[in-house]
């Protein structure tokens, strides 16, 4: 009678035990249809991040923390999103499979620390799903001069009981369920109409512009700047979903890196660009910027009709940014399935839609629920903190990736390689052990989320411990530069490692520190649920140990572990294993016999 595994040697069989590529792949039951050109997904990109978020955060930022300087929250923002970006786009090439960054953390760390990742981007996608369905349901009414009360059954301070979001969701999800080349010409028409519509924003507010409401430019000193950057990352949210389209996409290894930061880049032109010209033409105290801020500028200076446009262009970015979220929270679900963290049939592909139909379908359900009952204008910090995190995660992904292979077997062939022993000392070893690049993530960690902490704050006194913090965190930075990349990849790889990954780490923590106690308060509750969730389902329904030969990490190099081809497309050969496969165990069984 064989002997009962124990709760804790389960998971540490389990939890930490990295699957490769091709079995997370092929529980679909089929490939998702290539249809995707990279001009359609930087359309995508940018639609689910200019939606109703610019219109709902910027007037509530200058309003209450960074005053006119809005525009530098979110250039700074948008610069810890640039960095985070290039980190998705390697993996987005290398692994051109939905998920998004659970999928990456998944294939990097394990199924736990996934699944941790996975909770974040419930929150980011799901909340901010509702949320966007709330803001329709506003601009919508005003569009066609609609008391929103008609569509509402009950609301308080909590609670926004009404149905009008529901028939806003109902429709984008039929739309997607058309199928990814349909549904991307309907939003590709739609996003052109919208971008009209903010240029003409931009250009008709820009005539009633003061220059004397930009002083001054800092009212609220940095802090409300970053303090700032901190709450309009609700506005960002969508790049990634880009990366999680890997799948769909004709030609990733091209498209995918072309279509996030150039998404990016767009979006954070628009934002700077509207948040410039609303702050000034009102003064930032107005109390009207908190509340519909775009409409209530034009229509304080006597432009009705602009203010309608305005109206046109939010319920259009609306509609672009909640398709795009439902998108992404679809595709999420599909490699959330494929691990058996959530039941098997949410990740079946549709014969003839090419699309995971039953993933969409929940993607929608959920977000018409939530959008029906609650009133989500407390959550903006959650959905915020949701974000940072799994970015930050994606980050420190890139950064185990180049200085250490995860993979045991393939860590085990590679240390018979005698020039990785060729380098500064024992502690500096990036194939041997996992302790020089974890202890740098660590201290940049600390670091980042400590100065973070202590410049919310403010206080002369806590302001030195910001700056100690500091110059540890770039130290940290700059001695990755003793460990050596031992990444060799034919695909997209990060520019200027180890600067941007570490960077982008340090930045998301910073911004993390900078957020109020309720953002955390809701984290901690949310991860405590999520950790009770794998431990009583998710780790009883994983496979959770790898089955294939592959290594985690495809490399190029003397130990002559090549890989050229799509791995999806290697005919099965030596008794089910890839060609491919064959030459790594020749290969390494030649070094090992040497």
């Amino acid at each position: 009678m064989p002997t009962k595994e124990s709760f804790s040697k389960k998971f540490m069989r389990k939890g930490f035990a990295i699957n490769t590529f091709d079995e997370v792949y092929d529980e679909s039951g089929g490939a998702m249809k290539r249809v995707l050109h990279w001009s359609q997904l930087v359309l995508l990109g940018v639609g689910t991040m200019v939606g109703a978020g610019v219109f709902v955060t910027t007037g509530e930022v200058a309003n209450n923390e960074a005053g006119p300087a809005v525009a530098m929250s979110f250039i700074v923002a948008g610069f810890a999103c640039v960095l985070s970006a290039f980190c998705y786009a390697e993996y987005a090439c290398e692994f051109p499979v939905a998920g998004g960054a659970f999928n990456y953390v998944t294939l990097t760390f394990g199924e736990f620390v996934g699944w941790l990742t996975a909770c974040q981007l419930f929150v980011e996608w799901t909340l901010a799903n509702a949320a966007v369905a709330k803001g329709f349901s506003s601009y919508f009414c005003s569009l066609f001069d609609i008391r929103l009360s008609i569509f509402q059954i009950y609301t308080d301070s909590y609670l926004s009981v009404e149905w009008l979001s529901i028939l806003m969701v109902s429709f984008l999800t039929i739309v997607m369920l058309l199928g990814s080349r349909e549904s991307a010409i309907v939003q590709n028409c739609s996003m052109t109409i919208y971008l009209v519509a903010i240029l003409f924003i931009i250009i008709a507010g820009a005539t009633k512009v003061d220059s004397s409401n930009y002083k001054p430019y800092t009212p609220y000193s940095a802090s409300g700047v970053f303090a700032g950057a901190s709450n309009v990352f609700f506005s960002f949210i969508g790049f990634d979903m880009v990366a999680s389209m890997s799948e769909e996409s004709r030609n990733p290894h091209r498209d995918l890196p072309i279509a996030i930061v150039g998404s990016l880049g767009i979006a954070t032109a628009i934002y700077v660009g509207m948040s410039t010209v609303i702050v000034g033409m009102v003064k930032y105290t107005d109390y009207g910027l908190s509340n519909a801020g775009f409409s209530y500028v034009f229509k304080y200076h006597g432009m009705s009709w602009a203010a309608r446009i305005v109206a046109v262009a939010a319920v259009l970015g609306c509609l672009q940014s909640e398709f795009g979220g439902l998108v992404g929270q679809s595709r999420i679900f599909v490699t959330m399935s494929r691990a058996g963290l959530l039941p098997r049939f949410l990740s079946r592909i549709h014969p003839k839609i090419g699309v995971p139909h039953w993933a969409c379908f929940m993607s929608g359900l959920i977000a018409a629920a939530l959008a029906f009952f609650l009133n989500l204008n407390l959550l903006m910090d959650f959905v915020s903190m949701g974000t940072l995190f799994a970015y930050m995660i994606v980050c420190i992904g890139i950064l185990y990736r180049h200085y250490y292979i995860m993979n045991p077997a393939e860590r085990e062939a590679r240390l018979q390689d005698p020039i990785n022993h060729a380098r500064l000392g024992r502690f500096f070893g990036v194939v041997t052990t996992h302790w020089p690049i974890t202890i740098r993530v660590v201290v940049n960690f600390v670091s980042g989320l400590i100065s973070g902490l202590m410049y919310a704050r403010g206080s002369p006194t806590q302001l030195d411990v910001m700056y100690a913090f500091l110059a540890v965190g770039g130290t940290t930075i700059l001695s990755f530069f003793l460990l050596r990349d031992i990444l060799v990849t034919n695909n997209y790889r990060v520019p200027l490692m180890p600067i941007i990954p570490a960077g982008g780490m340090f930045i998301n923590s910073f911004l993390i520190g900078m957020l109020p106690k309720k953002a955390w308060y809701f984290w901690l509750c949310f991860t405590f649920v999520g950790v009770l969730i794998y431990f009583f389902y998710g780790i009883h329904h994983t496979q959770g140990e790898g089955r294939g030969t592959r290594p985690l990490i495809p490399v190029v190099d003397k130990m002559g572990f090549e890989e050229k081809e799509d791995p999806r497309e290697i005919e099965p050969n030596h008794e089910g294993e890839s060609e491919v496969q064959v030459e790594m165990v020749k290969s390494a069984d030649h070094t090992k016999a040497m």
